[in-house]
Parts: C-alpha cells; sequence; structure tokens
C-alpha cells in the first residue's frame, strides 16, 4: 500500500503544479494520511491497497482542497473588496462522493 501512497503523492504534486510549494512534501503526505483515514473510516473498507487504488479519485480532490485551502480551514464565506468566496468542506464533498458513487459498504 505504500506504494500506492507515493504514486498519489507524486500525482498530487503534479496536479497542483505551480499551487505546490517545493518545501510543502511534508504537509501534503500529512494531509493524505489523514484523508486517507477519514476515506476508510467512510467507506467502511478495509486498509487494502485495491481499496485505496478505488478511492483514490475522491481522496485526491480532497486533498487538494485541503491543501488549497490552508490558512482558511475555519472560514466558511469571505467578502474582501467586493468580492466573496464561499468555501466547501472538502471531507464533507469526499463523504458525500463515497456515498454517491456506491463506495460505502454497509
Amino acid at each position: 500500500m505504500e506504494e500506492e501512497k507515493v504514486m498519489l503523492l507524486n500525482s498530487l504534486i503534479r496536479d497542483l503544479a505551480d499551487n505546490y510549494i517545493n518545501t510543502d512534501r511534508e504537509v501534503l503526505k500529512g494531509l493524505l494520511e489523514e484523508t486517507i483515514a477519514n476515506a476508510f473510516f467512510i467507506s467502511n473498507r478495509q486498509r487494502t491497497e485495491d481499496n485505496l487504488t478505488m478511492l483514490s479519485f475522491e481522496i485526491k480532490n480532497c486533498v487538494k482542497s485541503l491543501y488549497l485551502q490552508r490558512g482558511t480551514e475555519d472560514v466558511k464565506n469571505l467578502s474582501e473588496s467586493g468580492r466573496s468566496s464561499t468555501f466547501k468542506s472538502p471531507i464533507d464533498e469526499m463523504r458525500d462522493s463515497i456515498i454517491r458513487n456506491g463506495k460505502r459498504v454497509y
């Protein structure tokens, strides 16, 4: 399963492109570990490489959102200079996606 995690981490770095800061590898790795644990808990699945592969789409989207929202974790709405932003909860989005896509075991 470690090989799959490394592949996910490298894929995340590629996907983030210019938004990724080279010194943030450990930060991204920590977010990935936490998100994987949450995904397995939400999906009610065992920690196997096959299940990690199956949940990788939801995990990657969640980690990217968490990484890009750093510093605004507790903000739901932001209004500044006439611009307003509404932030989604990446974990809630991942949960909804896992359930909606039939990846949860009951």
